[in-house]
């Protein structure tokens, strides 16, 4: 049963990302919304985020490799920022799984320490993490910059 709602909860999440990455018109710009689709559905599900976080370590070698699965479903995403690199400055591919690790470790952290994670919050660091491999320090933050400013 733990798997199937693991499953479950691992389709939507996905599902509500990738939707809005598609949303994009860029590759920053799709990662931003991609990732402010997934913190703030994290944030209205506080128990997907607890099975699939949380609990799924706990169950046993299934549920663990479920979430390497995971990871390899949405380093997809970040493929990409290859486009942005010149072929001698690019990133190892390794880079990528280190990127969501971080994500999904810092996501795991907030569940375990509240039950209800604040992560729309963490937006900007998230974000941070994902494109300054690829677009540079400076582009990074101006790009997180542009985007956290107030509307007018």
């Amino acid at each position: 049963a733990f798997m199937a709602v693991h499953e479950l909860g691992f389709q939507r999440v996905m599902d509500v990302t990738a939707g809005a990455f598609f949303a994009g018109s860029t590759w920053p710009e799709r990662n931003w919304e991609a990732g402010r689709a997934f913190t703030q559905f994290l944030e209205q599900n506080p128990m997907i985020v607890h099975v699939g976080f949380v609990e799924a370590y706990a169950v046993g070698p299934g549920a663990v490799q479920r979430v390497e699965d995971s990871h390899t479903a949405f380093a997809m995403l970040l493929h990409e920022g290859y486009r942005y690199v010149a072929e001698e400055a690019r990133p190892p591919r390794v880079v990528l799984e280190a990127i969501i690790t971080t994500i999904f470790e810092i996501v795991y952290h907030q569940a375990r320490g509240s039950g209800a994670p604040r992560l729309s919050g963490l937006l900007g660091h998230l974000i941070y993490l994902v494109l300054s491999p690829f677009l540079g320090s400076e582009e990074a933050n101006a790009f997180i910059d542009q985007k956290a400013a107030p509307r007018r």
